[in-house]
């Protein structure tokens, strides 16, 4: 693609086509099998040669020396040469690049929330008592210190002046009355009869006499039939110094399980907490000897109404028992729920360091349940 060979090709096969006239084309017609050459002047070089098959050859293009700074092109339709279209310019993508250099670290995104609280480790054994240190000697006691001199007594104050005189008091009580006076001289007697008094109020009745002496005590009379006895009453509700109810407060997990809990958690249950044994600190350990009597829940569906049905069952050492029960409950709004207790005939006797746990499963992952349980054990 140098463009001095190839002007001096095409202006030589034009000198060839330029007739006098210059009016039509000049047409080259070589041979049968035969070519068409131009020459380089003064050499016998080909310069520009068309073969038999119509194949274009610059044989001195290789040989030039100085490179031009435009590609040359043909028409793929025509044939027609001329510069080359910028999009056919473009080579071979080339290898990728060495990584550029790291950027600059982006800001630290939001906390993320905070995560349930993790059930109660067990609580570690007690510590032995250490030993009483001896006592120490007692001190001996300090000198007392010398009696500070008394101080000069200080100047008398001077007199107050005299305060104001105060308001009159209000008027006291009248005085009690004064004795009869001495009675005067009788006067002298008339002739004329006085006035009839008035008739005098009726006296006082007198006292009541004393009470008469108690008459003799008469014959007993017959005993009679002996009554029926009465019903027992119902067993108190009260709690003995042997019995413990254990309470628990959860919210369920969203998932099916089942899951075990601790009857004295207060945390939600964990979706870990689906294995039973002494390895997980999912149950709780009795204090005294006494019997499981009744299993009480309450649920409510606080958020995302569904209907559920939600089932506790007690476990003893890690073994099922036949207290259990069951609530079915939901609709279409939230603060639905219900309750249920255990059957009164399945009872469970535990003794000290019995350990006690709540299995719970649910039929629907829809609502959001808080539950409240309690134990009785008497």
């Amino acid at each position: 693609m140098v463009r001095t060979v190839l002007s001096m090709a095409v202006a030589a096969a034009l000198s060839l086509a330029v007739s006098e006239v210059q009016a039509d084309d000049v047409t080259v017609t070589p041979p049968s099998g035969g070519g068409f050459v131009v020459v380089k002047p003064g050499t016998t070089a080909a310069a520009l040669h068309v073969d038999a098959d119509g194949n274009v050859v610059l044989p001195l293009l290789p040989s030039m020396a100085s490179p031009q700074d435009s590609p040359l092109c043909f028409g793929s339709a025509d044939g027609v040469l001329g510069s080359c279209d910028s999009s056919v310019l473009i080579g071979a993508t080339g290898p990728t690049g060495p990584a550029g250099a790291a950027g600059p670290i982006g800001p630290a995104g939001p906390a993320g929330a905070i995560g349930e609280t993790g059930a109660t480790g067990a609580a570690g054994a007690t510590g032995p008592t250490g030993s009483t240190g001896a006592t120490g000697p007692t001190g001996a006691a300090g000198d007392a210190g010398a009696t500070g001199a008394t101080g000069p007594a200080g100047a008398t104050g001077a007199a107050g002046a005299t305060g104001a005189t105060g308001i009159m008091g209000a008027t006291g009580p009248a005085g009690p009355a004064g004795p009869i006076g001495a009675t005067g001289p009788a006067g002298d007697a008339s002739t004329v009869p006085g006035p009839i008094g008035a008739t005098g109020a009726t006296g006082a009745t007198g006292a009541t006499g004393p009470t008469g002496p108690v008459g003799a005590t008469g014959v007993a009379g017959p005993v009679g039939n002996t009554g029926p006895t009465g019903a027992t009453g119902a067993t108190g509700a009260g709690m003995g110094l042997n019995a413990v109810t254990f309470v628990s407060r959860f919210t369920n997990t969203g998932t099916t399980g089942p899951f075990y809990q601790s009857p004295v958690s207060t945390s939600g249950l964990l979706a870990g907490q689906t294995a039973l044994d002494p390895n997980h600190p999912n149950f709780a350990v009795v204090p005294a000897a006494c019997t499981l009597k009744a299993l009480n829940v309450g649920v409510n569906n606080y958020f995302a109404p569904g209907v559920n049905t939600i089932t506790l069952t007690v476990y003893k050492n890690f073994t099922p028992t036949a207290m259990s029960c069951s609530i079915t409950f939901g609709n279409s709004s939230n603060s639905s729920g219900g309750s249920c207790s255990s059957d009164p005939a399945d009872t469970v006797t535990v003794v000290a360091g019995d350990t006690l746990s709540l299995q719970y499963k649910e039929t629907s992952l829809a609502p959001y349940e808080m539950v409240t349980t309690s134990l009785v054990c008497q």
